[in-house]
């Protein structure tokens, strides 16, 4: 079996798989490696599923938007129309949960500068608002079962 065609066959058992893993399956070189997995991406065979991670699943993730989520954007984008600035909820992923998910967070991302105003501005219509705290430990007062509001910065630059 030709190299081109391992490689082909190993992208069309795999839902999501990465470059390296191609390399190492496949005994060839990153770049021709790199050559191939573009070929297949052209002719639709897969996929970018993002940062190095290819799929043969064509469908995207389009997550329900939620009313809370709307109605804190909507506000967002009248009290500060400049502002760059992220809104969703855990409820996104329910679809995929094991179990029903009984409780939320919602998560407000906003640029450094703009965190405070922003968990101010939402708590005046809202109850349990929060900014995050660079911290590994959830603060005492958090609590889950209030589905909260967690007002944090917004990351706009690759990791």
């Amino acid at each position: 079996m030709s190299k081109r065609a391992l490689v082909k066959e190993y992208a069309q058992k795999h839902r999501y798989f990465t470059l390296e893993e191609v390399v190492k399956v496949s005994r060839i070189s990153n770049q021709l490696a790199k050559n191939y997995l573009q070929e297949l991406k052209q002719s639709g065979i897969i996929f970018s599923a993002g940062r190095g991670v290819y799929s043969f699943v064509k469908e995207e993730f389009q997550p329900q938007e939620k009313s809370r989520v709307a109605e804190i954007r909507q506000l967002l984008k009248k009290q500060y129309p400049d502002l760059d600035f992220l809104v969703w909820n855990t409820l996104y992923f329910q679809p995929y949960y094991h179990h029903q998910q009984t409780h939320n967070i919602t998560f407000v991302e906003v640029e450094a500068d703009a965190i405070r105003p922003v968990a101010d501005r939402i708590s005046r219509d809202y109850r349990f608002v929060m900014v995050e705290k660079a911290s590994r430990v959830a603060p005492k007062d958090f609590d889950i079962t209030c589905d909260p509001i967690v007002v944090r910065l917004l990351v706009k630059d690759s990791p």
